[in-house]
C-alpha cells in the first residue's frame, strides 16, 4: 500500500507566497514546460559528478540545475507574452496582496456599547432583579463571522445559508438608515427652528480596524452610520427639544436590526456535507436548532456574494490560494455552543 505524501505546511505556504510573487504570463510559461523539456548536458553532468561528494548531494545538484534551466526557459517564453522592453525581474515582481487595515470613529455611547456587548448578568429595576442574557457586540461578531465562513469553505451548507442572511441582512440595515434619518429629519422640523450641528465627542472612540473579514468591515461601517444618525439627533434630546421617548424610538429603528444583524453570527454551528446528504441524526438536529435549510441553499443556486465559493483541493491538497486553509474541526460533525452564551431579546438595548 502506498503511503499518502505529508506535505509540508511551511513549504507550501512559501511555494504559495513565490507563485504571487510572480506574473500570470511566467506562471503560465512554467506550468507549460514538462520535464522532458528541460535535461542537462554532458558537461553539466560530469561537473556534477565531480563537485558531489554523495550521490544524495548529486540528485539535488542536478535538481537545482533543472530547475534553473526551467526558471530560465519560464523568463524566455514570459518575455514572448508581454512588452520586449520589460526587464526579466519584473516579470517575478508581481505585488502581492496585502492586509486591509481602516480606522472607524464613534461618538455615541450606544454605538460604544456596540463595541463591547454584554456578557449575561442580573441587574435590579424597579426593586426586582432581572436576566439579562448575551448581546454581541461588533468584535465578537467580527470573529464569529471569521469562524463561518471557515466553515462554508470546509462545505458547510448552514454556514453558506448564515452568510446569505447576513448579506440579506446588511441590505436591510442600510436602506432602514435612509429611511430613518429622514424621518429623524422631520421629527427635528417639527420640534425646533434651529438647526443643531451634529454631536461630538471631546474624546470619541477611535477603533483600529484590523479584520480578517469583508463582513466585519461592513459591521463596522453600519455601526458608522447608526451612530451618524444618533450624532444627528442627540443634542436635540440633551436641549429638550426631543424627548428621550422620541430619541429611543430613533434608536430602535437601526438599533434593533443592528442587534439581529450581529445575533446571526451566533446563531451558527457547523454541519458537514454527508450528515446533510444522508439527513442523518446530526442534520435533524441542526434543523432544530437553525431551521429547515433551503433547497436552493442546497443545491448551491443560491451562495454568499461576499467571499469566494470553495475551491477544489489542488495536487498538495490546498484549499485557499491566499491565506492557506483555515483551521476547522475536522472530527466533529457540529459543534454547538454554550446555552449560556444565547443571544438576547432584539429589544434589549446594549
Amino acid at each position: 500500500m502506498t503511503e499518502k505524501k505529508t506535505q509540508n505546511p511551511r513549504r507550501t505556504r512559501r511555494r504559495r507566497a513565490v507563485q504571487q510573487s510572480q506574473s500570470i504570463e511566467y506562471n503560465q510559461a512554467s506550468a507549460s514546460i514538462s520535464d522532458d523539456e528541460v535535461s542537462l548536458t554532458t558537461r553539466e553532468e560530469s561537473e556534477i559528478e565531480d563537485i558531489a561528494e554523495t550521490p544524495q548531494e548529486a540528485n539535488e545538484m542536478r535538481k537545482a540545475a533543472l530547475l534553473a534551466k526551467k526558471n530560465k526557459e519560464a523568463l524566455k517564453r514570459a518575455k514572448a507574452a508581454v512588452n520586449k522592453a520589460v526587464p526579466a525581474e519584473t516579470l517575478v515582481q508581481r505585488p502581492r496582496y496585502g492586509h486591509i487595515t481602516g480606522v472607524a470613529t464613534y461618538h455615541t455611547t450606544d454605538a460604544y456599547r456596540f463595541l463591547l456587548g454584554r456578557s449575561p448578568r442580573t441587574v435590579i429595576k424597579n426593586g426586582k432583579r432581572e436576566r439579562q442574557t448575551r448581546i454581541i457586540g461588533l468584535f465578537e461578531a467580527a470573529e464569529a463571522v471569521k469562524q463561518i465562513e471557515a466553515g462554508y469553505q470546509a462545505g458547510c451548507a448552514y454556514a453558506a445559508w448564515t452568510l446569505v442572511r447576513i448579506e440579506e441582512q446588511i441590505k436591510e440595515v442600510r436602506s432602514l438608515f435612509a429611511r430613518s434619518k429622514q424621518e429623524a429629519e422631520n421629527l427635528i422640523q417639527l420640534s425646533t427652528m434651529i438647526r443643531l450641528h451634529p454631536f461630538e465627542s471631546k474624546t470619541p472612540s477611535e477603533v483600529q480596524l484590523n479584520f480578517k473579514s469583508p463582513y466585519a468591515y461592513h459591521f463596522a461601517d453600519i455601526l458608522s452610520q447608526y451612530d451618524l444618525l444618533l450624532r444627528s439627533v442627540v443634542n436635540y434630546k440633551m436641549e429638550h427639544f426631543i424627548s428621550q421617548d422620541d430619541y429611543r424610538t430613533i434608536e430602535k429603528q437601526l438599533g434593533t436590526p443592528l442587534r439581529r444583524l450581529f445575533k446571526l453570527t451566533d446563531s451558527w454551528s457547523f454541519v458537514g456535507q454527508e450528515a446533510v446528504d444522508s439527513e442523518n441524526h446530526v442534520f435533524m438536529d441542526a434543523e432544530q436548532r437553525m431551521g429547515i435549510l433551503p433547497e436552493k441553499i442546497k443545491s448551491g443556486e443560491v451562495i454568499p456574494q461576499f467571499v469566494k465559493p470553495p475551491v477544489k483541493d489542488d495536487v498538495d491538497g490546498e484549499k485557499n490560494d491566499d491565506g492557506g486553509d483555515k483551521e476547522f474541526p475536522e472530527n466533529s460533525e457540529t459543534v454547538v455552543k454554550d446555552n449560556e452564551n444565547s443571544q438576547g431579546s432584539e429589544e434589549d438595548n446594549v
